[in-house]
């Protein structure tokens, strides 16, 4: 995934800012010699040393990675207790000043997979005939790590009342505390979605549906050493399937522009297409994510429904752009995306200001009504 905060593949050494592409250089921290070495292959800087992890110094106080935007201790004691962000944990002021986020310092983090969920799935439901701003919205959120995605939707529609399922302990902790943070009305379940099942009480019950689930299939590639981050890259007790069963159980049945949207790696895509026919869905939307301008995808983006509800809504007169079901289902024939493409960045020296399309999203959004100490410039 595409972190935020950090280099990436795409982005020339050079270009980011606390990062050198120059020769190695020794540093002296605490009386420990460390040699700063450029990593060529990931991009990254790494420190290499003889001595034990255990003798290198505790984490930077702050509670950012960025030491530029460390909180002061006194703004954080303004939090109450909960929220306060503890050791191994951060606690960020992302995206334009609009969401505060709790997130482990080494573990799993938000990535630009979330917001651009967040984005195309709120730009779905403000096409739809009942999008509208004065009608409240039921949302779920399968997968939910951090809560960043339904946090983001319901801070650009206001009336969302969000429930968030998540794997790990920690994270449904987390998101907990986030929701709170960015006072949003929700609450989070920790639950195991193998086999397709869903908590007791929510079946039938929401509008929208969002899926950010592991991408890859469990031990199809190299896995992260981090036990968060391996949960969240690949699939574990509930795979794809599982997960699209549990979204087709939880939309409600009356509603009949009820929807799934949900975010792939784009070679997983003959895999999803699969698993949306197992299930009896539809793929109504589609729109690929396109990392900087002239690149090839990397991700794709589905809105996905049952087939009866889009025979319904058809019959009922709902055209707001929607093809058939049946339109994308072809196994065998090339995928063509009905929505122009997602791009995040216009070139790679651009890598600080997305597309006008995303900062119109970010601008969009209120700024938190929790304030902690002054914003800043992020």
């Amino acid at each position: 995934m595409f972190m935020l905060g950090t280099p990436h593949k795409h982005f020339p050494l050079t270009n980011l800012r606390g990062f050198q592409a120059a020769r190695p250089r020794s540093i002296e921290i605490q009386g420990l010699k460390l040699y700063s070495q450029t990593c060529m292959k990931n991009r990254y800087r790494r420190y290499c040393s003889t001595a034990n992890v255990q003798d290198l110094p505790k984490e930077r106080p702050g509670f950012t990675r960025r030491s530029s935007d460390s909180w002061d201790p006194e703004e954080l004691r303004t939090l109450p207790t909960h929220l306060r962000p503890v050791q191994g944990e951060t606690l960020d002021l992302i995206l334009r000043q609009k969401a505060y986020l709790l997130q482990s310092r080494r573990g799993y983090r938000a990535n630009v997979d979330s917001h651009i969920l967040a984005l195309f799935a709120f730009g779905e439901y403000r096409r739809v005939p009942t999008g509208k701003p004065s009608k409240p919205v039921r949302v779920l959120d399968l997968g939910a790590g951090n809560g960043l995605v339904s946090i983001l939707f319901a801070r650009a529609h206001q009336l969302t009342k969000v429930h968030m399922i998540e794997l790990q302990p920690q994270l449904a902790e987390r998101a907990r505390r986030n929701i709170d943070l960015n006072r949003i009305d929700g609450d989070v379940t920790q639950f195991d979605l193998k086999d397709g099942r869903l908590p007791d009480g929510l079946r039938g019950r929401f509008d929208v549906v969002l899926i950010n689930p592991p991408f890859y299939p469990a031990g199809s590639r190299k896995s992260p050493k981090n036990r968060e981050k391996h949960l969240a890259h690949q699939e574990s007790s509930a795979t794809c399937e599982h997960f699209l069963r549990a979204a087709h159980t939880a939309c409600d049945r009356q509603n009949y522009e009820a929807f799934i949207a949900i975010i792939q790696d784009r070679n997983e895509l003959p895999r999803v297409k699969k698993a949306i026919l197992q299930n009896d869905l539809g793929i109504s939307e589609s729109r690929e994510m396109i990392h900087v301008d002239g690149e090839e995808p990397s991700r794709i983006l589905l809105k996905v429904k049952t087939r009866a509800k889009q025979s319904r809504s058809s019959q009922a007169g709902s055209n707001y752009g929607d093809r058939s079901c049946t339109d994308l289902l072809g196994f065998d024939a090339e995928f063509s995306p009905s929505l122009p493409p997602l791009v995040l960045f216009p070139s790679l020296g651009a890598q600080s200001v997305y597309t006008e399309e995303i900062e119109e999203f970010l601008d969009g959004l209120p700024i938190p009504s929790l304030r902690i100490g002054r914003l800043r410039d992020t």
